[in-house]
């Protein structure tokens, strides 16, 4: 999933409002390892790479540097199975010497990609998702 933000005049959510938002959607809490939420917590600490210095939602979430507002100005689901997304595969690195850990990535998926990608409907593709995930 893709979100699009830009600075709102009046509204919006700041960063440690839309980390937590996010947050709230998963299970478990910032400090077990291995929940859904402690992994996002992680993930958005991690943004940016080596030399940037990030967002510790821990730690920083009072910080006036984000408190700036922001809102939602796209949002986008994408299939990673469609055969038109050039991803890196575990299979791909496989036949490397690369070490998975030792690097990062950043992804730029283009606005289209293929004709169901990203797809028409996010919200009716998640609410599939989770009623799958009922079963």
């Amino acid at each position: 999933m893709s979100f699009g933000l830009v600075e709102a005049d009046g509204g919006g959510q700041s960063l440690p409002d839309l980390v937590e938002d996010l947050a709230s959607l998963l299970d478990g809490d910032d400090d077990e390892p291995g929940t859904g939420r402690a992994d996002l917590i992680e993930k958005v600490c991690e943004y940016g790479g080596t030399g940037a210095a990030g967002y510790d939602h821990k730690t920083m979430q009072e910080w006036a540097a984000y408190q700036g507002r922001y809102a939602i100005n796209f949002t986008r689901l994408y299939s990673v199975d469609d055969p038109a997304m050039r991803l890196l595969t575990s299979s791909l690195i496989d036949q490397t010497f690369v070490v998975p850990g030792s690097v990062s990535f950043e992804l730029q998926f283009p606005v289209h990609v293929s004709t169901f990608n990203p797809a028409a409907n996010w919200q009716a593709e998640i609410a599939a998702i989770v009623s799958s995930m009922e079963l």
